[in-house]
């Protein structure tokens, strides 16, 4: 029992938003047919936060494995194929959004040992033993709709703007330090010099001066300006 959704094989129908991809799979009857996991609801609304209407579908989305599966430790049973032939469990990363149909499917209670059984082994266990088992309603969800996404390109494409805007920064930030430092060493009558001359680890003192925001840079950097002014003149007041 799994489902293989192919990207080169199935069918597409373009998707109408206007930023992204968002195109719908046209399912084949083996895709959508197969109960691909099951979920128990109690019928007692102290135990159960959710009392869904079993004459209702049940609606759930998730954009990788099932928590039901995934938490259950069964076999994955969404399956991709990708471009180049290779199959493997539905992740995340593979940018589908899946939608799933929960229809009502009866009664289940749980004896003893956390094991379903139907509503007539429960009734036959409450007359012999005198408890009363709690009772469940049982769901079971099968594909309904699948959409293929651009979102994981879309993210590299942000993650390396994000890096070429942080290496931008630095590359800003080193020219400045460079830029202040020399101002400061020509202010107390030493030679122009290289900020990676300076510090052991300059990776270190970006960090920590990326860390701070533009009102405090400014502060410090002011700050030190002044301390060598103060220094430069009390040496000529020396001489």
């Amino acid at each position: 029992m799994a489902v293989l959704l192919d990207r080169n094989e199935v069918a597409i129908k373009p998707g109408g938003r206007a930023k992204g991809r968002f195109d719908v799979f046209i399912l084949k009857e083996e895709q959508s047919k197969p109960v691909l996991y099951r979920k128990l609801e109690s019928q007692n609304p102290d135990i159960s936060d959710t009392q869904t209407d079993t004459s209702k579908v049940w609606v759930q989305q998730y954009t990788g494995m099932p928590t039901a599966l995934k938490d259950s430790g069964v076999d994955p049973r969404i399956l991709v194929k990708d471009d180049l032939g290779n199959e493997g469990a539905i992740k995340e990363d593979d940018g589908f959004i899946l939608t799933f149909h929960g229809t009502y499917a009866g009664e289940r209670a749980l004896d003893e040992r956390g094991i379903p059984i139907s509503i007539d082994q429960a009734e036959e266990f409450q007359e012999l033993t005198g408890k009363v088992p709690n009772k469940f309603n049982l769901w079971e969800f099968r594909l309904h709709e699948v959409v293929i996404t651009d979102g994981p390109e879309r993210r590299a494409k942000l993650m390396e703007s994000a890096e070429e805007q942080r290496n931008k920064a630095e590359d800003k930030m080193l020219t400045s330090l460079e830029k202040a430092f020399s101002a400061m060493a020509a202010k107390m009558g030493g030679e122009k010099v290289s900020v990676k001359e300076m510090a052991t680890s300059p990776e270190d003192l970006i960090k920590y001066l990326a860390g701070i925001d533009e009102e405090q840079r400014t502060t410090l950097f002011t700050q030190a300006e002044i301390f060598a002014e103060n220094k430069v003149s009390a040496s000529k007041g020396k001489k």
